[in-house]
């Protein structure tokens, strides 16, 4: 199809399972990760210290659309993700780390996206990785349910924003269910203390119930097809996928 991805946190899990499943589908697929994207290109960078990041990847979007011949739909998916820590004391660095990646980053780069194809008349969409922690209390995950909360309430603001552009962006805020990555392996890993929800993490586990990345990265590119507007709505993988 030649679109475009434009993949947070593409070094690994889900990031690493989408560049994956859009190059093998014939797309062009730019990671942004401190790490090599699984495939496509990368743009290296540590999210927890995003200044630059706007700029470098406006540069990267106006040599997309000066290519030969440009990207026929153009997907940003902001996916990097930290827990941070787990339980009721984190310190200011924790903080910051958790917030910068999670949101601020996310935040730059839909910003980037939106200014930089604001002209471009072909299908673009901003895809926000969520969780279910945005809506439900967990003991334990403050922090990143604050970030997820955030991501979402801003996706639902840049899509009102975006609903008298001439040439839209659409957002969708999706919360892709509990998936088989190492943000898993580290929640499992915290235990108990402070985190009361532990032994339904390592139930998940146990009884097979983590989706693999390479299912939901290709549920990811089967909904990024269907040409449907989200207008900022958040929803579960099987209702954006149009299962």
């Amino acid at each position: 199809m030649n679109r475009l991805w434009l993949l947070s946190g593409a070094s690994r899990g889900l990031g690493a399972a989408l560049a994956r499943a859009a190059v093998a589908a014939g797309d062009r697929a730019i990671g942004i990760a401190r790490g090599d994207s699984s495939a496509g290109e990368t743009l290296r960078w540590d999210l927890s210290r995003p200044a630059g990041l706007a700029a470098a990847v406006a540069e990267r979007l106006e040599q997309a659309r000066r290519a030969e011949a440009p990207p026929s739909a153009w997907v940003l998916v902001n996916n990097a993700g930290l827990l941070g820590p787990i339980g009721e004391r984190y310190g200011e660095d924790e903080v910051q780390a958790v917030l910068q990646v999670n949101l601020a980053s996310a935040i730059l780069l839909s910003r980037a996206f939106v200014d930089a194809l604001s002209d471009v008349s072909a299908p673009k969409q901003v895809i926000n990785i969520s969780s279910g922690a945005a809506t439900r209390t967990i003991a334990g995950w403050s922090l990143y349910s604050a970030s997820k909360a955030g991501l979402e309430h801003y996706g639902r603001g840049l899509a009102a924003e975006q609903a008298t552009a001439e040439h839209p962006v659409d957002v969708v805020n999706l919360s892709p269910g509990v998936i088989d990555t190492d943000m898993q392996a580290e929640i499992r890993a915290a235990g108990p203390k402070g985190f009361p929800d532990h032994d339904r993490f390592v139930g998940l586990q146990a009884e097979g119930a983590l989706a693999s990345p390479d299912a939901v990265a290709a549920a990811i590119l089967r909904g990024a097809s269907s040409r449907c507007r989200h207008a900022g709505a958040t929803l579960t993988l099987a209702e954006y996928a149009g299962r």
